[in-house]
């Protein structure tokens, strides 16, 4: 970009060479980032002292400029693989699930909640909520994909995937879930903020929300996919629960 003017029209096969040129005869009134030195045949990278101390002083603006470019260069050429920000730099620690425990809770006080790899009714007092599509290949806590189950089950999965046959279990499972608690506790700000994620992540509106047949549908034309993107990511598939 220091020699914009230059090097237009020029082809590009020429450009680097043109480019090496300039910055050789400009280095000091132009001031470009760099330039090469040649010492015989050895060569090195001398930044240009201007920039050395705005790199210095502004370093982690410069830093979160190159990163979100490099993240974006990275997202559009691998548009099937999800969450790549959270891939390449996970959270030091990980958020607590508090408001997802709060629904699956006040579930579990009106409704009798089986585990979908065991199916065994789960205790309010002893379960973990378990992300179906692992959190290393999603990067989220969003609610519709989690999923209260025995710890044992749990632990047993870590970051395997389940076999798609459990993706029913899960539908049916967040359809008694969303029902119930339209039934029994939601307001309209609360039952909202609920739903948000699964009316933007498996494009249901709200009139479709409680109505089974849809939001199996939905899970299904998102899950699927993903599980398929995960294998070939190199997850575990197919795991199923041995007990």
């Amino acid at each position: 970009p220091f020699f914009k003017n230059e090097v237009s029209g020029i082809a590009d096969y020429k450009k680097n060479e043109k480019i090496n040129f300039l910055a050789q005869e400009y280095f000091n009134n132009r001031k470009p980032l760099y330039r090469f030195i040649y010492d015989g045949p050895s060569c090195s990278i001398e930044l240009h002292e201007s920039w050395v101390k705005y790199i210095y002083e502004n370093y982690s603006i410069v830093k979160g400029w190159a990163e979100r470019r490099w993240l974006e260069f990275l997202q559009k050429r691998n548009p099937a693989t999800p969450a790549i920000v959270a891939k390449l730099k996970p959270p030091i620690q990980r958020d607590a699930l508090t408001s997802q425990n709060k629904f699956w809770k006040d579930i579990f006080k009106v409704l009798s909640v089986r585990c979908i790899y065991s199916n065994k009714i789960l205790d309010i007092h002893n379960y973990e909520l378990d992300h179906f599509l692992p959190w290393s290949f999603v990067g989220h806590d969003k609610i519709w994909n989690l999923v209260p189950v025995l710890p044992q089950a749990n632990q047993e999965k870590e970051q395997r995937l389940p076999h798609p046959d459990y993706v029913s279990s899960l539908a049916d499972i967040q359809h008694k879930a969303l029902e119930t608690y339209y039934n029994h506790f939601q307001n309209k700000k609360n039952f909202y903020s609920i739903i948000e994620p699964y009316l933007s992540d498996l494009s249901l509106n709200e009139d479709q929300i409680t109505d089974y047949s849809y939001l199996k549908d939905s899970y299904r034309n998102t899950i699927y996919p993903l599980l398929s993107i995960a294998k070939n990511s190199g997850f575990p598939k197919d795991w199923v629960y041995q007990g």
